[in-house]
C-alpha cells in the first residue's frame, strides 16, 4: 500500500544533489613558488588539489589557496583542484598551467690559492658590518673549478646577493695568513683572485 501526499509548498524547481560547480581557479607566480587561488564552491566542504603528475597524489585542504614551494625554475606545472561536498559529491576537475620564473644569475668568487694553503675560507660584511657569510673565518671552500688549465676554489653567491655591494677577504682558517680586505665589490659579475691579493 502507498500512501501518496501532494504538497502545495514544494519547491519546482529541483537541483541535481549529484553536481557541484567546477572552482575556477587563478595562478600566481613568485619565482619559485606557485600560489593557487579560488572561490567558494557552493555546497563544498573542502577541496583537493595536486600537481598533475605520475606519481602525485591529491592534497585536501578546506581554505580557498594552496600554496607549492620550492619547484623547479623555469618549467611549467599543471594543477588540478575539484571540490568536494560532505555527501562526498565532487565537483568536475579544473585544470590551470603555471611556468615558473627565469633562474636569476648566480655569480662566484674565485680563488687561486697560490701559497698552497691547507684551507681556504671567504670572509664577508657589508657596509653596516653584519656578516655576510657567517663569523670569523667565515664559509670554508671546498668547491673547485678549473678555468684556463687553473684551478680555483670557488664560492658560489646566492642569487640574493645580486646588486649588491659587499666586502671580503679570503683566510686560511685562523691559521694566521689571509687576503687584504676586498672592498666595494658590486655582485654583478664573476671575481678572481689569488692568496696574495694586497
Amino acid at each position: 500500500n502507498i500512501t501518496v501526499e501532494v504538497n502545495d509548498k514544494f519547491v519546482d524547481e529541483w537541483v541535481n544533489p549529484t553536481m557541484l560547480t567546477t572552482p575556477e581557479v587563478s595562478a600566481k607566480v613568485e619565482s619559485t613558488t606557485v600560489t593557487l587561488s579560488w572561490e567558494a564552491v557552493e555546497g563544498a566542504t573542502k577541496y583537493f588539489t595536486r600537481i598533475a603528475a605520475e606519481g602525485n597524489t591529491s592534497e585536501e585542504t578546506t581554505e580557498l589557496t594552496k600554496v607549492y614551494e620550492n619547484l623547479a625554475w623555469e618549467t611549467e606545472y599543471t594543477f588540478e583542484v575539484y571540490a568536494v561536498s560532505d555527501a562526498g559529491v565532487e565537483s568536475e576537475t579544473t585544470v590551470a598551467t603555471a611556468t615558473t620564473a627565469v633562474k636569476p644569475a648566480e655569480y662566484k668568487l674565485y680563488l687561486e690559492n697560490a701559497d698552497n694553503w691547507e684551507k681556504v675560507f671567504v670572509y664577508a660584511w657589508d657596509a653596516e658590518g653584519a656578516y655576510l657569510l657567517g663569523e670569523w673565518p667565515g664559509t670554508e671552500m671546498t668547491e673547485k673549478e678549473t678555468v684556463n688549465e687553473v684551478e680555483y676554489f670557488v664560492y658560489t653567491l646566492s642569487s640574493e646577493f645580486n646588486g649588491q655591494t659587499i666586502n671580503f677577504n679570503f683566510n686560511n682558517g685562523n691559521n694566521g695568513k689571509q687576503t687584504a680586505d676586498i672592498e666595494g665589490v658590486v655582485v654583478d659579475k664573476n671575481y678572481f683572485y689569488t692568496n696574495y691579493v694586497e
